[in-house]
């Protein structure tokens, strides 16, 4: 598994580190669902959430997230799986025991964000298409 990082990138990658793209009146409905994975308690312990710029520290133009969210309205977020543990900070993990404790602890934000998704996203019309 992939997972260079503790950290959760949102849109807008090609963007500096104010992301003002974000504060836009149209992604108020994205915004508010950052806020609340960012306070829900549910990431990893040290786990940063921002664009590129704000967690891997460089812009990442054309990413899949910022089109989807500003083309079709889906928030997205590209997850670095890693925790606070150093051992995990590998672009592949190689440990089952770090492996399980990775997934194990990124589990409890995704079920969030999931849950979220399914009661509170009103876009979900695209998937009736």
């Amino acid at each position: 598994m992939h997972a260079y990082g503790n950290f959760l990138c949102t849109p807008f990658n090609a963007l500096g580190i104010r992301n003002q793209e974000l504060n836009k009146s149209r992604y108020k409905q994205a915004r508010s669902f950052f806020e609340q994975l960012r306070q829900s308690g549910t990431r990893p312990k040290g786990n940063e959430i921002g664009n590129g710029a704000q967690t891997v520290d460089y812009q990442a133009p054309g990413t899949l997230s910022d089109w989807l969210l500003s083309s079709m309205n889906i928030i997205t977020v590209t997850p670095e799986l890693g925790t606070n543990d150093p051992n995990s900070d590998d672009f592949f993990i190689k440990s089952k025991e770090v492996l399980k404790d990775v997934l194990d602890q990124n589990f409890k934000w995704m079920h969030f964000s999931f849950s979220w998704l399914a009661t509170e996203y009103p876009s979900r019309k695209f998937l009736e298409r």
